[in-house]
């Protein structure tokens, strides 16, 4: 804990040297530092590592909200204005499609389309002589969902301010020896004489060994 001071004067109203009451604003910049832990681990096996804890309830729950229209994801590649024609159909939140049993047209109070994605049921409302508006609706799975892991957590040390997963570079080219082994035969065809070898790349390239 840091102790912050700040001398502030006081006010006097009058010759009688009365304090007045005044509002004082002071601006405070306060500083922290962050540490990030970085990714947990899963302990799998609870049993196996001896951890303990309280099994979590499963509970589900209504989620309802308004969102843009989806309809146009369920089209099809036709000019039909027929809905069981022009998109697809379904009669149950498990499959995608456009529910035609619980959609109402041709009413003189608007249209309603009810149609599924992924799970989500939608209502296109159309009242008529408004703006339409859409409600989507869906229950909840709790901690049953996928993205929620019901399992002992720990931290491990060595993965301390590890923020991102690691980055594996799958493109790794190996050069591998793809000249002929007679190469060097292949070089000597531009050259005439012995000279031209000595010469060969400053003499560097060619081994000349003397059997005289």
């Amino acid at each position: 804990m840091e102790l912050i001071k700040k001398k502030i004067h006081q006010v006097l109203s009058g010759s009688t040297g009365t304090p007045a009451y005044s509002a004082y604003t002071m601006n405070i910049l306060l500083t922290t530092n962050v540490k990030d832990l970085g990714f947990f681990d899963v302990y799998d096996d609870p049993l196996a590592t001896g951890a303990t804890g309280t099994t979590i309830i499963t509970t589900t729950y209504p989620v309802t909200g308004y969102s843009k229209s989806r309809l146009l994801e369920l089209r099809k590649y036709t000019i039909n204005p027929d809905l069981a024609i022009k998109y697809r159909t379904s009669v149950s939140p498990t499959v995608d499609g456009l529910d035609l049993t619980k959609s109402i047209t041709g009413s003189t109070t608007g249209t309603t389309l009810v149609y599924y994605l992924s799970g989500i049921t939608y209502h296109n409302v159309t009242p008529t002589g408004t703006t339409g508006f859409t409600v989507f609706s869906f229950t909840g799975v709790g901690y049953n969902s996928p993205n929620f892991i019901n399992k002992p957590i720990y931290k491990d040390e060595a993965k301390e301010n590890i923020v991102v997963a690691p980055i594996v570079n799958p493109d790794v080219f190996i050069i591998r020896q793809s000249l002929s082994v007679f190469e060097n035969n292949y070089r000597l065809k531009d050259l005439k004489n012995l000279t031209d070898v000595l010469d060969y790349a400053g003499g560097g390239y060619f081994n000349i060994i003397e059997n005289t």
